[in-house]
């Protein structure tokens, strides 16, 4: 409990402070991603980490300039818009424009520091898929040691998932592992295994069925499947354009 002297409670920042700490505030879980399109996995994903709690806001952040792949064929202003009709009927999900708006390179750590400074009294998780989480220590550079010092690690499973952990990331998970009920009272620095599978789906493989003009109906949400059909978004190219970047630092897992 925070005890300010009552002169100080007179003050609006002090007083709205204090009330703050008195409740405990919600979790926030931030889940990136290309988003290129949205698809029912993201949302599988984003649904399994509200049911199993509750009381969590996420906050969906797609990549601007990606630093580890060809850049996006699909403008940034177009995969907003398919978020926001995906998301718009829930009032747990909200998105985020930090990495669009942003003139540099999308890297993981650069966002968490973001969104640490912007709720700095909440606990704060970051969504990351199993396959991910298997490749930590050899394809993040020396980011991954930080990513705990803003954010909890929520492990979403992948169907598929056969890659057994190295032994660092297994002493990582030993040192890290917290239950549900810590993962709400710590501010940061634990590591969570979700138990739920998402739905199977893939950005990619949506992409080229479109583009093939085959049907993704039950692969997209109702609303973005609706849009992605008015506007002919991914009917005519697949094509990324060329800007490859050898720098492997802060790899996120965009494609998914």
């Amino acid at each position: 409990m925070l005890l300010l002297p009552p002169d100080e409670l007179l003050n609006p920042f002090f007083s709205k402070l204090h009330a703050m700490l008195q409740k405990k505030l919600p979790l926030i879980a931030i889940f990136g991603g290309s988003f290129n399109p949205i698809h029912n996995g993201h949302l599988g994903v984003a649904d399994i980490v509200l049911e199993e709690m509750p009381t969590t806001d996420i906050y969906f952040v797609p990549c601007g300039q990606p630093v580890h792949r060809a850049a996006f064929n699909t403008s940034s202003t177009k995969r907003l818009e398919m978020i926001r009709l995906a998301i718009k009927n829930n009032p747990h999900y909200h998105l985020s424009t930090y990495e669009i708006d942003s003139p540099d390179p999308s890297y993981t750590i650069e966002t968490l520091r973001h969104f640490r400074k912007q709720f700095p009294l909440h606990p704060l998780a970051f969504i990351m898929g199993m396959d991910t989480f298997a490749r930590l220590d050899t394809a993040w550079g020396n980011d991954w040691h930080h990513l705990l010092d803003y954010v909890h690690l929520l492990i979403v499973p992948r169907r598929g998932d056969a890659k057994e952990l190295s032994q660092t990331l297994k002493k990582y998970v030993r040192l890290h592992l917290i239950s549900k009920q810590k993962l709400h009272e710590d501010l940061h620095g634990g590591i969570l295994f979700l138990s739920t599978y998402p739905p199977e789906a893939s950005s990619t493989d949506i992409r080229k069925k479109l583009a093939l003009h085959q049907d993704v109906s039950t692969l997209l949400p109702k609303m973005v499947y609706n849009h992605v059909q008015r506007t002919g978004i991914y009917h005519n190219h697949d094509k990324t354009r060329k800007t490859p970047s050898t720098d492997s630092r802060n790899l996120r897992e965009h494609e998914s």
